[in-house]
């Protein structure tokens, strides 16, 4: 699971219930002994039988749980994403991530109330107060207590993010989880915004997520106030902004501000790309800093790839602006080929020149824009930029025509992440070769540092396998 600290939250027969749906997925359909799913989620027989029948009284159709005295226990999978819809459900309806949620959406909590709900003790609810707590302190915000109600306390455009994203990490737009909005209006009213725009089906849905949420905590009297300089003259006579804004007044009475929210919360997600929609502003002489520190990559780049840059580069300095912590309520899983000390370095020289250019307002986020700015080089800056040229020789007993083919899909493949030149080894010296690929054991060449065998009949079959060895060897030879 991804969501940091939720987990930690519940309780210990939720949490082992969860383990072993875990440890059953990761065994691909196979029965498991009983033995070995005691041992690895530390559970007495009686507890493990205990769970099993409360998995097994599950109505969900995704999955059935199949057990067998002599054979063990078998986790049957129908539908692998309604199956991540239950498991992430399990987590939010259970009482700890009620709280979360409960807090996050409608802000404050009665003690009283949320105990005789969920059947607890005052003392089970402050303790659990408390651990929330340490986790909230991860985002820059608190809970404060008053005469038994609780307060969640911190930016309102940070509240909300974290809200969003909780929800959509558990239903990934499956359900709706807000029960007191009218989906079916908050559809149409996007729909009309969007009417004559493209945007993406899944970010439409994250959207209508997210009006969700704005209009609960509008409700709540949880209010946006822009108090950022850098926004003021954004949206000026901007006619996107300004269609939206008599639309959310028609429909929802929101304020001005709430629709800048939105506006910048479009910006800052890459919900939709609207750069034409919005004024060339201070945010966008921000974007120049890059640019022209960059300029000798930049100024190759097409119409299309400096709007794709402008773009990026605006949503990242909004969301620093407009979150201010950015911390995620997941964990940033990295590619192990992600970390190029070339890229390190420039980036690390580049921050210290735009910390100082632009007044140090973004120096809090450092750390996040290092990551934003990296995703930049690595994926629009040619790879000649950032990778030294690696030479693959490929020595194969297929036909002539097969192994230029194979040679093309190499070079194609390779080349949107690294630099490489391949061919036959034929037409290379072998002292200039860096990495041999090769199908015949019987013309293996010594005196290469680095070789890697495939199978010429089935290499397509294994091409995970193999692909990643080879990318290992490239940007080993790199650091």
């Amino acid at each position: 699971m991804l969501i940091v600290g939720l987990e930690k939250l519940l309780d210990s027969e939720t949490k082992t219930i969860l383990e072993m749906l875990k440890l059953l997925h990761r065994s691909n359909d196979q029965w498991m002994h009983q033995e070995e799913i005691q041992s690895r989620v530390n559970i007495s027989k009686p507890t493990l039988l205990k769970y099993i029948g409360i998995i097994q009284k599950n109505d969900d159709k995704s999955f059935s749980l199949q057990y067998s005295q002599s054979q063990g226990i078998r986790l049957e999978i129908y539908d692998e994403f309604l199956f991540g819809v239950y498991y992430r459900r399990k987590i939010f309806d259970m009482w700890p991530t009620q709280l979360v949620f409960q807090l996050l959406l409608y802000g404050k909590i009665s003690k009283s109330d949320f105990c005789r709900e969920f059947f607890l003790s005052e003392s089970t609810f402050e303790k659990k107060i408390s651990d929330i707590n340490i986790l909230a302190n991860h985002f820059g915000i608190i809970i404060k207590s008053r005469q038994g109600t609780y307060e969640l306390v911190g930016p309102e455009p940070l509240i909300r993010r974290i809200l969003e994203e909780i929800v959509w990490e558990i239903f990934k737009g499956y359900e709706w989880p807000f029960d007191l909005i009218d989906e079916n209006k908050v559809k149409r009213v996007l729909s009309n915004l969007f009417k004559n725009e493209k945007i993406k089906l899944s970010s439409k849905r994250v959207l209508e997520y997210r009006l969700a949420i704005l209009l609960i905590r509008f409700n709540k009297s949880y209010y946006y106030k822009n108090t950022q300089p850098l926004f003021n003259e954004l949206f000026k006579g901007n006619v996107f902004f300004n269609f939206m804004n008599q639309l959310f007044q028609k429909e929802y009475l929101l304020s001005v501000d709430e629709v800048a929210y939105f506006s910048l919360s479009i910006i800052a997600n890459r919900n939709y790309k609207a750069t034409k929609n919005f004024n060339k502003t201070d945010m966008f002489k921000i974007n120049n800093l890059f640019k022209n520190y960059f300029s000798e990559y930049v100024t190759n780049f097409s119409d299309t790839e400096i709007e794709e840059l402008n773009y990026f580069l605006l949503s990242s300095h909004v969301y620093c602006l407009l979150y201010i912590n950015t911390n995620h309520i997941y964990q940033r899983k990295e590619s192990k080929f992600a970390s190029n000390p070339k890229v390190e370095s420039l980036l690390e020289n580049y921050l210290n020149y735009f910390h100082k250019n632009s007044n140090g307002i973004f120096k809090e986020n450092a750390q996040f824009l290092f990551y934003k700015y990296q995703q930049i080089i690595m994926n629009m800056f040619p790879p000649e930029a950032i990778y030294p040229l690696k030479v693959i020789a490929v020595n194969t007993d297929m036909n002539m025509l097969e192994e230029k083919k194979f040679i093309h899909f190499l070079t194609k493949t390779l080349n949107v992440y690294s630099n490489v030149f391949v061919d036959s080894i034929q037409n290379m010296e072998v002292k200039d070769i860096d990495l041999l690929i090769y199908t015949n054991k019987d013309t293996f060449y010594t005196d290469i540092p680095n070789s890697i065998y495939i199978d010429r009949y089935s290499y397509l079959d294994t091409l995970p396998s193999w692909l990643t060895s080879v990318f290992e060897v490239i940007f080993r030879q790199t650091d």
